[in-house]
């Protein structure tokens, strides 16, 4: 990782990328869990 600190990695494009944790983590998303993800999360 070069040293890099304070990151998690995404992937994004077709690309690995390196996202900052203060901005991954400012905006909190929600899961509406009568959908199809949390459907999936829970099979």
């Amino acid at each position: 990782m070069a040293g890099k600190t304070n990151l998690v990695i995404g992937y994004w494009n077709n690309f690995f990328t390196h996202v900052p944790i203060s901005l991954a983590t400012t905006e909190r998303r929600n899961i509406d869990i009568k959908g199809a993800l949390w459907n999936g999360v829970l099979s």
